[in-house]
């Protein structure tokens, strides 16, 4: 009887995980192109195309597990390689790495996708990895209930008033953000490597240029800073 306990929930596991691994409404197929035009380029994200988004993901109830990135990156990514998110289980840390694709193709997902506007809509470009949590799958999947209900135009109709040259993503919120914004703090992004990004739980932003934008993760539903990026090189 126990064996088919396990079985069964190894069963409905493996089911989760294959429905969380299929290709989204609007999402293209992973590829690293993307990321060499992000690297070391400000996103020029303005706050009010921030709130209008959040506007947005509030619209389809998705303010709890997405926020808006002001997308860039520090890391290079040849054209094989991919970055993949690890998270540590007390959620008071993550590290980021640039790892070949391959190696993790069957087993992750796109944690973050960059909004790219396609006439009267958009399509979810995939930039970060990460291990198929069960949170981490939760999330695709509301994301993908929204999608389904018309979420992709409705950031079009965003985008599509907004200032040229903007690259924003929507980014799953970890356990790192949830954790720092209960706090009253945020999550700070640093480079120990050319090959490596880790965030850690900081006081303050300081010199820090503002990342991750989040909406009623605490106490209020004003704009929230989730993350921030310290600036130039990440020193």
């Amino acid at each position: 009887m126990c064996f088919n306990i396990v079985t069964v929930a190894l069963f409905l596991s493996f089911l989760l995980c294959s429905n969380a691994l299929q290709f989204l409404r609007g999402e293209r197929s992973y590829s690293a192109e993307p990321l060499a035009g992000l690297y070391h380029t400000r996103s020029h994200v303005t706050q009010d195309t921030v709130n209008r988004l959040l506007d947005v993901l509030q619209a389809y109830r998705l303010t709890s597990v997405y926020g808006v990135y002001a997308l860039h990156t520090h890391l290079r990514v040849a054209d094989d390689e991919v970055l993949y998110l690890t998270q540590a289980p007390e959620g008071n840390f993550t590290s980021i790495s640039v790892l070949p694709y391959a190696s993790v193709r069957s087993d992750s997902i796109p944690m973050s996708h960059q909004v790219l506007l396609a006439g009267n809509t958009v399509e979810l470009v995939p930039i970060e990895h990460g291990s198929a949590t069960p949170d981490a799958i939760s999330a695709r999947q509301l994301l993908g209930e929204a999608i389904a209900h018309g979420l992709l135009h409705a950031l079009a109709h965003v985008l599509s008033g907004s200032p040229q040259g903007h690259a924003v993503a929507l980014s799953q919120i970890l356990p790192i953000h949830r954790n720092a914004l209960a706090k009253g703090q945020v999550v700070l992004n640093q480079l120990p490597s050319e090959s490596r990004q880790v965030a850690v739980i900081a006081p303050e932003l300081g010199r820090a240029s503002l990342g991750l934008f989040t909406r009623g993760i605490a106490s209020d539903e004003e704009c929230e800073v989730a993350a921030g990026w310290l600036t130039a090189t990440g020193k």
